[in-house]
């Protein structure tokens, strides 16, 4: 694999992918705290390293969690 191999996709929009305004406006207060925090230092990171796996780990992490609250809400 070579350095231009993209290890991790970054995926936004769509029921399974909420945008990061999408995860702010449907998480809970304290989660929604924990989310901001994440994803700047992930931003952070970003910015500083040049590599955008440490954001698009956090925005799949709290994707994947909003998924999770959005199906126990439906049962």
């Amino acid at each position: 694999m070579n350095d231009r191999t993209p290890h991790r996709t970054i995926h936004i929009g769509g029921p399974t992918h909420p945008t990061p305004a999408e995860l702010r406006a449907e998480l809970p207060d304290d989660l929604r705290m924990d989310f901001e925090e994440a994803y700047q230092d992930a931003l952070a990171e970003a910015n500083a390293n040049g590599t955008l796996r440490p954001l698009a780990d956090t925005l799949a992490t709290w994707q994947a969690e909003l998924a999770h609250r959005r199906a126990r809400a439906a049962d």
